[in-house]
C-alpha cells in the first residue's frame, strides 16, 4: 500500500506532463519544451538543497563486491524473477516511449493530440497502483495481479498492431489499456522485491534498479535491427509477444500472501 501510494503521487506528474509539453511544443517549438523542463528541474534542485539536509542518513562501513551481489541475485528466485519482470516491463517502456510518438507522427497526428492521448494513456498509473497495493496486502498477493497485468499488457499491445491508421480514440483507448497492465506490473514487481530485502541490502536494490537502464540500452538496439527488416508498426506485434514471457516468470514466483 505504501509503495502504491508513492507511485500514485509520482505518476500524477507523468499524467500532466505530456499534455502540457504537447501544447508548449505546438505553440513555441521544441526549444521551449527544454526550457520548461529546465525550470522544473531547477525547482527540484532548490527543494533538495532546502529540505534534504534535514533527512537522517546512515553510512554503511562495508559494501558487498559487485560479483557477490550478482551471484546472490541470481541464486535466489525471489530476487531474480522480480528483476526479470522489471526488465520486461522496462523493455516495453523503452520501445513505446521511443517508437509510439514517432509512429503517430508518421500517421499525421499532431503533437497536441499526441500529448492528449499520452495524458489519457497514463491515467491508470494514478488510478490503479494504490488499490492494487491494498489488494496485494490484504487479499491476493502479488502473483495473481502480476499475471493479470502481463495478460492485459500483452493483449493490448498486440491490438495496437491492428489499429487502421490515425483513429485517435482507438489509440487512446488501447494505450490506456496497456498502461493498466503496466501499472499493475510496476507496483507488484517493486512490492514483491522489497518484501525480500531489508535495509542492509542496498547493493541488491541498486542492482534491481539497473533493470531499467539495461532495458533502455538493449531495447532500442533490438528495435533498430528489426526496423531493417520490418515496418515500424510491426514492433507492436513483436513487443506484445515478448512481454507475454512475463506470465511465465510471474507464475514461477512464490506468492507472499
Amino acid at each position: 500500500k505504501i509503495r502504491g501510494t508513492q507511485l500514485t503521487i509520482v505518476n500524477a506528474g507523468w499524467v500532466i506532463a505530456p499534455a502540457a509539453s504537447g501544447v508548449v511544443l505546438d505553440l513555441f517549438g521544441f526549444e521551449k519544451v527544454f526550457l520548461v523542463a529546465l525550470i522544473f528541474a531547477s525547482l527540484v534542485l532548490v527543494g533538495m538543497l532546502l529540505f534534504f539536509q534535514r533527512m537522517p542518513h546512515r553510512r554503511r562501513e562495508k559494501t558487498e563486491p559487485f560479483g557477490h551481489t550478482i551471484r546472490t541475485m541470481w541464486s535466489r528466485r525471489e530476487l531474480s524473477h522480480p528483476f526479470i519482470l522489471s526488465f520486461l516491463l522496462n523493455v516495453f517502456y523503452a520501445w513505446m516511449v521511443i517508437y509510439t510518438p514517432m509512429y503517430l507522427v508518421s500517421l499525421g497526428i499532431s503533437w497536441t493530440d499526441i500529448g492528449k492521448i499520452f495524458s489519457v494513456m497514463l491515467i491508470p498509473f494514478v488510478l490503479f497502483e494504490y488499490p492494487a497495493g491494498i489488494l496485494a496486502d490484504r487479499y491476493w498477493g502479488e502473483k495473481e495481479i502480476l499475471v493479470i497485468g502481463f495478460i492485459i499488457l500483452s493483449g493490448s499491445t498486440l491490438a495496437l498492431f491492428f489499429i487502421p491508421g490515425a483513429v485517435l480514440w482507438m489509440w487512446a483507448a488501447l494505450l490506456f489499456c496497456t498502461r493498466i497492465g503496466a501499472s499493475l506490473i510496476s507496483v507488484m514487481t517493486d512490492t514483491y522485491f522489497f518484501k525480500q530485502v531489508g535495509k542492509q541490502d542496498v547493493a541488491l536494490v541498486d542492482l534491481y534498479r539497473n533493470s531499467g537502464p539495461l532495458a533502455y540500452i538493449i531495447a532500442p538496439v533490438i528495435a533498430s535491427v528489426l526496423l531493417l527488416v520490418m515496418p515500424m508498426h510491426n514492433l507492436f506485434l513483436v513487443l506484445g509477444i515478448f512481454v507475454l514471457l512475463g506470465v511465465v516468470f510471474s507464475l514461477r514466483i512464490a506468492d507472499t500472501k
